[in-house]
């Protein structure tokens, strides 16, 4: 458990400096008018369903096979693997550190960049006439510094990482792309597909009106901003059980991962009674607009209600991917979501009436049930055929490497 809280704070502190460059656009624009942040809404909509979220999907395939390469007889192949996948460098790199425990990394990298993030909002939307461009400057603002964020990794990750992870360039990054093509087909399932959902609810909000479209804004931005302590504990959880999957450790990996369901279930309960007491004041943060105001003030007490499945579903989800069972994880969102939790919810928002507080209590119903599934699944789990399944990997990866010395 304190090796996982080890892991977790700093990986936290990453998501949220990383995530803040989301909400800083969102003060950014809230402030200009209720049809812009709704607007803004709509776009981080689209980049997420078209770009982003794929992405993470794909990479994701490098949480079964970077940790546990870490801690075997050959940690060069974690330079290998994320060779392989160099295609997407914000989400190789924080891999890439994250497998060999270097959490604080990707932490030291963000607070570099969230200030300048900050000061490119200013500039770029409420600056001196000379720079201000408004509410295109936003997402200008947030696209350098994603840039720089990839920058300062190449360099942080050439110059001041230790350098056994590291494999030389060569033919080998060429091969073996099956394992990750599967493993990130079924990440974009299990992964994309869940974004997508809350992009899907994004979407069905703007058929109400435009405040409710601005407090869907505020809503998803405010559970995303709390589901980054589960999703760092899901980091940390996926790191520290493929080490122990490395080390060939059933029994530590068994306590790891109901460690990490438990410490889900603690900081889930603090960030449900967080939004329970401060629902009357959350939403001044992101708007002046008294209705919508009150609306999100209405529908907190929701999102409360469904913090300590979506701590859990997140933990659960990070274990199968450990695992190498992103299929499954698939399997679990795309029922979850798309034959359970959204029907019901547009069900409940249009056909009872129940507007915005039916399109998130569809999607509680979701996390429920993708929660509980995953939790039987977590505690079913037969560690000693796991372990079984890397050492295969790794003998794989010898064979592949002596074939292509005799060439």
């Amino acid at each position: 458990m304190r090796k996982i809280t080890l892991y977790a704070f700093p990986a936290f502190a990453s998501q949220l400096l990383e995530f803040s460059l989301v909400i800083v656009e969102v003060v950014s624009v809230g402030h200009i008018s209720t049809s812009v942040l709704g607007a803004a809404t709509l776009g981080s909509m689209t980049a997420n369903v078209t770009g982003y979220g794929t992405l993470l999907g794909l990479t994701s395939a490098l949480d079964t096979v970077l940790p546990s390469a870490f801690k075997s007889a050959q940690p060069r192949l974690v330079g290998l693997w994320a060779q392989r996948m160099s295609f997407g460098l914000n989400c190789i790199f924080r891999r890439y550190f994250q497998s060999q425990g270097l959490f604080a990394v990707q932490t030291q990298i963000n607070l570099i960049v969230a200030p300048v993030n900050v000061f490119l909002n200013y500039l770029l939307v409420w600056g001196p006439e000379t720079t201000r461009l408004g509410f295109i400057g936003a997402p200008i603002s947030t696209s350098l510094s994603h840039i720089l964020v990839s920058v300062i990794s190449i360099i942080y990750g050439i110059h001041l990482t230790p350098r056994n992870t590291w494999h030389p360039v060569s033919i080998r990054m060429f091969t073996n792309l099956s394992i990750l093509v599967r493993l990130g087909i079924a990440g974009v399932g299990q992964t994309a597909a869940e974004w997508w959902a809350w992009e899907l609810l994004a979407l069905a909000a703007t058929f109400l009106d435009p405040p409710a479209l601005a407090s869907q804004s505020i809503l998803l931005t405010s559970s995303s901003i709390t589901y980054q302590a589960p999703y760092a504990l899901s980091n940390a959880a996926v790191i520290r059980v493929g080490n122990l999957l490395g080390e060939k450790n059933a029994k530590q990996v068994s306590i790891a991962a109901r460690a990490s369901i438990l410490i889900a279930f603690i900081i889930s309960l603090i960030l449900s009674l967080m939004f329970l007491v401060f629902k009357g004041v959350w939403a001044y943060m992101f708007s002046d607009d008294p209705e919508v105001i009150s609306l999100v003030a209405s529908v907190l007490p929701v999102i409360a209600l469904y913090q300590i499945v979506e701590g859990n579903a997140a933990v659960t989800s990070g274990i199968l991917r450990a695992k190498g069972q992103q299929a499954i994880g698939a399997a679990l969102n795309i029922s979850g979501y798309y034959l359970i939790g959204l029907p019901f919810g547009v069900w409940l928002a249009f056909y009872c009436n129940m507007r915005l507080h039916g399109l998130w209590m569809g999607m509680a119903v979701a996390l429920t049930y993708c929660s509980v599934i995953g939790s039987v699944l977590c505690h079913r789990t037969n560690w000693d055929y796991e372990i079984a399944k890397v050492i295969e990997r790794m003998e794989n990866e010898d064979q592949l490497h002596f074939s292509i010395d005799r060439i």
